[in-house]
């Protein structure tokens, strides 16, 4: 499963279909797969979600909520003919090439979210799957990214991401991508949806670099005072580099604080 020869194709429907199953709300699973409701705890649900609503949504909750996956009708390849294992794919507003890659690839996979059109789910969505998927210990595929401090968060719990193989990233198959901004949009055409096969492969390398202002070299070194012309700033700058194990490294320590859970001061900072 971790390469495109283990996932595309009619014969291994059946195996995507098995292994990924749909994430459980903290409230459906109270309503229709609790036998009585949560009200007694048990290794899934201390308790039903708060009687306001705010929890129904929830995908994992520490301490009263581990999360659930379940084989829905979809996953059903015995009923349903165009069966389907579970994908999570990101929010509106965020670059997913999903659709296009699982379509043309023939990846029997879909994403369940909530989210209009898309079928994506949130960030703070994701993030509680992830967190349910290592609490049960069950198979879970989707989008992430790296370095990030979730990442780090799994590597050695026997839950770390592993990435998916897919055909190699060429330029013609970048000019033949989607619209990322279409897939939220109710009135794409299927063709602005899943683009055609050229667009379908792997994500292409993006490498780190750092910037500055064209005139940072020359207004230290071509200034007319001499104090000036002594400051380590451009030197400084000119010899930093940080290797992305490194950036592993920061965002880990970061995470191990436990101040806060979905990353959000990282990324303001």
């Amino acid at each position: 499963l971790a390469n495109i020869y283990g996932m595309a194709g009619e014969s291994n429907r059946q195996k995507l279909a098995d292994t990924f199953k749909r994430p459980t709300t903290w409230r459906y699973y109270c309503n229709f797969i609790s036998p009585n409701n949560c009200t007694t705890p048990n290794d899934v649900a201390t308790r039903p979600p708060a009687e306001d609503g705010s929890e129904d949504g929830r995908f994992f909750a520490l301490g009263n909520y581990t999360g659930f996956f379940r084989a829905t009708m979809k996953n059903d390849c015995n009923q349903t003919k165009a069966c389907t294992g579970h994908f999570m794919d990101w929010p509106c507003g965020w670059s997913s090439y999903a659709k296009q890659q699982l379509k043309h690839l023939e990846i029997a996979l879909e994403s369940d979210g909530s989210e209009e059109n898309s079928n994506g789910y949130a960030y703070t969505e994701m993030v509680e799957i992830w967190s349910a998927a290592n609490a049960t210990k069950s198979d879970l595929i989707g989008l992430w990214w790296s370095p990030d401090a979730t990442h780090n968060l799994y590597i050695g719990s026997g839950s770390d991401f592993i990435p998916v193989t897919l055909p190699t990233a060429t330029q013609e198959c970048v000019e033949n991508r989607v619209d990322s901004l279409k897939r939220c949009d109710s009135s794409a055409t299927e063709f602005e949806l899943y683009g055609d096969e050229k667009g379908a492969c792997g994500e292409p390398s993006v490498n780190l670099q750092k910037i500055a202002v064209g005139n940072m070299r020359s207004n230290i070194q071509d200034n007319e005072s001499p104090r000036s012309q002594m400051s380590p700033a451009y030197d400084v700058y000119k010899d930093f580099s940080i290797t992305d194990l490194q950036v592993a490294d920061i965002l880990s320590e970061w995470a191990d604080r436990g101040q806060d859970k979905f990353n959000f001061d990282l990324r303001f900072a």
